[in-house]
């Protein structure tokens, strides 16, 4: 089985979504040292308006069995002519030794406190959502592409704003938000990638003031004008 095609399964009777006209090839990866991602989406069958499902995959080898020059020039044991995939002239068998992971393209991880609001923007919005504290979200979007994710808190209606050009990325950034008084909140966002492209976003803060006196405090900072 040299190609492997997939789809998100139809959680309910009125969501079909196509198998993904782009096939999953592992054949090719003859290294453990390789690991492969590829983006796969998936449309619906007709309501056209409907943003396709995007999944990534990502294929390794195991470091075990390893492939002979015989093997790779499609000869046998023995002085026989070999294992050929669909026959003679056809490509050499490739011995199956490798491991298929689907993942979502980006996962937003919420270390803060309180509720996270998000949305990610490329040709259009592409995907938007509220994460719980202390938990995290699948989001749907194409990471060829060069991104911008827009986050906002409920106090800070302000947003702020992430750049994710397309590719492997590995950083830390600032995210400054707003409330309605033009204060100021910078959060952080650790940006890694993992099998090969997917993106996995945490935010934070370093600091976190709780207020349990059952006042309104405001603060501010050291050997700054503007009050936090």
């Amino acid at each position: 089985m040299l190609f492997i095609s997939a789809r998100p399964a139809a959680i309910k009777a009125s969501e079909p979504w196509k198998f993904s006209e782009k096939p999953i090839e592992w054949y090719h990866i003859l290294s453990s040292q390789d690991n492969v991602l590829s983006m796969h989406s998936s449309a619906h069958w007709w309501r056209t308006e409907v943003e396709p499902k995007r999944f990534c995959t990502a294929v390794r080898r195991k470091n075990y069995p390893s492939e002979t020059t015989e093997n790779l020039r499609g000869g046998g044991t023995g002085g026989s002519s070999g294992v050929r995939v669909g026959g003679a002239g056809s490509r050499p068998w490739i011995q199956p030794a490798h491991t298929i992971t689907f993942l979502p393209p980006v996962v937003v991880v919420n270390l803060l406190p309180c509720h996270l609001i998000y949305k990610f923007k490329g040709d259009g919005v592409m995907g938007e959502g509220s994460i719980s504290p202390g938990k995290q979200s699948f989001v749907s979007v194409d990471i060829e592409k060069s991104l911008v994710a827009e986050f906002s808190l409920d106090s800070f209606p302000i947003v702020g704003e992430l750049q994710l050009p397309a590719g492997r990325l590995n950083f830390e950034s600032r995210i400054e938000l707003g409330d309605c008084d033009q204060r100021q909140l910078q959060l952080l966002a650790r940006v890694e990638s993992s099998h090969g492209g997917a993106v996995r976003i945490c935010v934070f803060v370093k600091h976190w003031l709780v207020n349990k006196t059952g006042l309104p405090l405001i603060f501010r900072q050291d050997g700054e004008c503007s009050i936090s």
